[in-house]
């Protein structure tokens, strides 16, 4: 059985904490929804070859619009609006669906620390004995400061869940490898105009079918952020309520000192 003034061993890693259920949970959020949402975003993601298959599709609709069912997404803009946006939007309602499930898992952790919370007040407050009675307003003051840090603890655990939030670092090779599929269309273009490659690669980069292409991607960088920012505003939800746990154990602390000098035996042999 855990000592009172023991800390829990880490989990998966962790180090040695306060609040060994909330890092628990968020542990087993994180193991679950991580892949999770990595595999549904993979799923997604464009491949080389569909950029270059959107590449042709878009030439033919430009050069021969009655021969495609939908000559207007020749038009980036309508391209935009009618598929690369409400395939983007579609997946991040599905995401968004998984950080529910993450979210009603975690709401509890909060408010399932204070038990762990008042057990460390109670040994530390123990431990403080004779610094209380020296100088009973400094012993104070510290209890109070390392409520604080215990506060930050917490919420440091329960940000931690900001990692299920997958890299983007496919959308940046999806970049590379069109710069690599454009390269000869692009010294093409700045040979037949004279300008450097770099200017002709922004003049193209604005018409079809690059700016298409472009699109595409742009729509799952957005999903990414998007998914940032939702995570984000999730731990403010999860960690709004350490504030006012951590007032708990300011207002208790007299309490348990009354408590502790009444009855001055270690924490562990109280009855």
């Amino acid at each position: 059985m855990r000592e009172a003034n023991d800390e829990a061993p880490g989990v998966a890693g962790r180090p040695s904490t306060v609040f060994p259920l909330a890092a628990s949970a968020v542990e087993r959020a994180v193991a679950t929804a991580g892949p999770a949402l990595t595999q549904m975003i993979e799923a997604a993601l464009p491949s080389a070859q569909t950029l270059r298959t959107l590449g042709d599709e878009v030439r033919k609709a430009v050069s021969h619009p009655k021969a495609v069912a939908h000559p207007g997404l020749a038009d980036p803009d309508e391209y935009w609006r009618l598929a690369a946006y409400p395939q983007a939007a579609s997946l991040v309602r599905q995401l968004r669906g998984v950080l529910v499930d993450v979210a009603g898992e975690l709401a509890p952790a909060v408010d399932g620390s204070r038990v762990d919370f008042e057990l460390w007040l109670r040994a530390t407050v123990a431990a403080e004995a004779a610094n209380r009675r020296r100088d009973p307003e400094t012993s104070r003051d510290e209890v109070i400061d390392q409520i604080a840090e215990r506060c930050g603890e917490l919420d440091e655990i329960m940000a931690s869940v900001e990692s299920i939030v997958p890299t983007s670092a496919r959308v940046d090779e999806l970049r590379a490898e069109l710069r690599r599929l454009r390269r000869k269309r692009i010294h093409e273009e700045a040979r037949r105009s004279g300008d450097p490659t770099e200017v002709a690669e922004a003049r193209l980069r604005q018409e079809p079918p690059f700016r298409h292409q472009d699109l595409l991607i742009d729509a799952f960088a957005m999903v990414y952020a998007t998914l940032a920012d939702d995570v984000a505003d999730m731990v403010d939800h999860l960690t709004a309520p350490i504030f006012g746990l951590g007032e708990r154990m300011v207002m208790a602390y007299e309490d348990v000192v009354a408590t502790m000098d009444a009855d001055p035996a270690p924490v562990g042999e109280r009855h």
